[in-house]
Parts: structure tokens; sequence; C-alpha cells
């Protein structure tokens, strides 16, 4: 046989083993599951609702928000059970469908079932079943998760996916500690460190909205950090992407301010002891713009600029300030100290471990240091 042969012979051979597609799955055939929300309920039981698209609906919708002439674009499914995992397969009792979790987007827990149920026991069905995506948001509410599904976006058609874009838009901001599902649980299974997430709730027009986090201690809800403190804990993990820093120009109730523009931000974290006692220093650089000004400055004189730099640095500790008294209050370290002090001192963190969020952390010295550098004042100087 020539080499043409053989070639044509080992491709025949090759399809006998090339599967084709077994498991597919016709849309006409599963419901897609785009929120899952767990709330509690009686007996040790929890309530667990997924809100699932109408695609007849979207087809008719006349608008980007809301439903169109045959109603909302989605429905709420909701089942009680003792687990989650026997909650989602007593849904079944109520669909036409099989639902389909591959494009879920976030999971909302209310606060309620959080101080109930630890965040491992709740996750844990996620984490383990392959259809769920890790890249799904988890997110805490005041209300029930069942009212946050069923609430009405004035831009958005599915409110799971105006709360997972306004999560992502929340970046621009820095204003809430947001969290995937793959994040929360490798936090949860880390030393030394506590989880945050944020916050969703909805207004007085039943709007969706993103505002502040909530702490956690071992695992269970703690409290909730407002937007400032949200922040104040961003600058210590390095993990503010932009946002905006107000600064007061000549005082606090003056109405000249300037607005930076964040642009970079790190940060490091480091143990150390003194007098046999532990502490943490934490650096926080930012490099920013300067965007606007009600205030008339000359930015072309260099003692100008560093007066800004050294007020902006003001502003930022004393939002990490706000943030560690808050966190202390909790006794929930979502900075993660301890599990720096594990890995720079696993000797001394053997002995402190068992007593570290209720007795060390909430004592724990912290040296804020932070470093401001104005980069660009925009095309005018004053």
């Amino acid at each position: 046989m020539n080499p043409k042969q053989i070639l044509i012979c080992f491709i025949i051979f090759a399809t006998l083993f090339v599967s084709g597609c077994w498991d597919r799955r016709e849309l006409n055939e599963i419901g897609l599951v785009v929120g899952v929300g767990i709330d509690s309920a009686e007996k040790n039981n929890i309530l667990l609702s997924t809100e699932v698209v109408l695609p007849s609906n979207i087809k008719t919708t006349g608008h980007t928000g809301g439903g169109g002439s045959k109603g909302k674009p989605y429905t709420t499914f909701s089942a009680t059970a003792e687990t989650t995992f026997y909650a989602v397969r007593k849904i079944l009792d109520f669909t036409s469908r099989k639902l389909f979790y591959g494009y879920n987007s976030i999971i909302i827990i209310s606060e309620e079932a959080s101080k109930k149920y630890n965040m491992d026991e709740l996750l844990d069905f996620f984490v383990r079943d392959p259809e769920f995506r890790e890249r799904n948001w988890v997110l805490i509410t005041p209300h029930s998760a069942f009212d946050i599904l069923n609430t009405d976006h004035p831009l958005e058609m599915l409110p799971s996916k105006a709360i997972a874009d306004e999560i992502k838009a929340n970046t621009y901001k820095s204003k809430t500690i947001s969290n995937d599902l793959l994040h929360v649980y490798q936090t949860l299974q880390t030393r030394g460190q506590d989880i945050a997430l944020p916050v969703v709730k909805k207004d007085k027009n039943n709007r969706p909205y993103i505002t502040g986090s909530a702490a956690f201690k071992s695992g269970k809800f703690a409290g909730y950090f407002n937007e400032i403190e949200s922040r104040g804990v961003l600058w210590v993990l390095g993990r503010v992407k932009s946002g905006v820093v107000v600064i007061p120009w000549q005082d606090d109730e003056s109405k000249s301010k300037i607005s930076v523009e964040i642009i970079k931000a790190s940060s490091t974290i480091e143990p150390f002891i003194s007098n046999g006692k532990i502490g943490i220093n934490v650096t926080v650089n930012q490099t920013g713009n300067i965007a606007s000004m009600f205030s008339k400055p000359d930015l072309q004189k260099p003692d100008i600029i560093k007066n800004v730099e050294t007020l902006e640095e003001k502003v930022i500790k004393r939002e990490i300030e706000a943030s560690l008294i808050a966190a202390k209050r909790f006794h929930s370290d979502v900075f993660g100290f301890g599990n720096h002090i594990h890995y720079k001192f696993p000797e001394l963190w053997k002995s402190i471990e068992g007593k570290w969020r209720d007795e060390i952390f909430t004592e724990l010295p912290v040296n804020v240091k932070v470093n401001c550098r104005i980069n660009q004042v925009g095309l005018l100087l004053r």
C-alpha cells in the first residue's frame, strides 16, 4: 500500500473511536437558569429559588427593560428541602423541562440563611456540580433571595443579568468586595482569612442595586461594610482597579474639592514581631489622574501637586482605618492578616490560631502607609 492509501485507512479506522453528540440537549427540552437564590425555611430546611428564562416572551419584548405583551421574560421556581441538591430535584415537580444551570451567573443568599448555615454548607453543591461555572457571582441580601430574583430593572429584561452586570460595572467604583464562587470557596478553606461578599438590595421601585459588602466570621454572616469601608478593604488587598477619590482642597467643609481618578493601585502586607507582640505593616501605592476640580490651584507648581498627593494619601488612609475598625468589630479577618502570619511565622500561628479572631485580631496593631502619585492633570493646568 502506498502512503496515501495508508492515510485513508487510518482516517477511516480513527472515525470508529470518535464520539458523537451523545449528551446533546435541545433548547426546547430544557429550561435555562440564570439566577439562583437561597433562603432559610422552617424546620432547618432551605428554600431554593431559580430564575428561568422564557424564550417566547423575550422574542416578543418590545423594549429593553421589562417584559413584552406576553408578560415577563422569566419565571421563578422554588422548592423547600433539607439540602440544596434535594431542593434542585424537587423543583422538577413544578417544571415541564429539566433545568440547565450552565448559564447561571449569580447565587444570592439571604442574610438569614447566611447566619443559620455556614457558607461551606450552602455552596457545597454548587462547587461539586460540574454544570455550575466557577465564575458565578455570590451575593448577600438583607431581603429574601426570592424577592431579589423578582425585581425589575429599567435596562435589562432579566434581573439576574442586571445584577451580574452591576457587579462588573462596580469595578469602576471599587465600592463593593466582589467574589466569584471559586474565590469564595478557596477563601473559606484558607487559614486565617475570612470572606466578604457584595450586597444586593432593592429600592422602593423594586429595582435591584449593589451597595457595600457583607463580612463573614468563620463562614457565617458577621455584619455589613458600607461603601467606604468596602473600598478600605480593597485598598489593603490590592484589589482597587478604578474609582474616584474626592479630596477636600481647603478643609472638609469647603466646597473646594478635587476628584482624582484611580489609575493603578497595589499593596503589600508584612507581619512583624516587636517586643514579643505580632503586628502588621500595610503599604498602599496608588497612581491617579486629576479628573475635575471645584477649585483653581495652579497645577504648574510642583508643591501644589505634592500637596494634592498628600491630601489624597490622608483620604485613602482614613478609608483603610475605617475598614479596620469595622472588621475588628465584626471579628472578621477579611484582610487575610492571619494567613500572612501563618506563612511567615508558622510556629507562632499554631499557638494563636484558636484565639485569632476573638482575641488577637481585635487588638492587632496595624501600621498603614499610603503613597500617592499624580500622573496627569488633563488639558487644564488650573
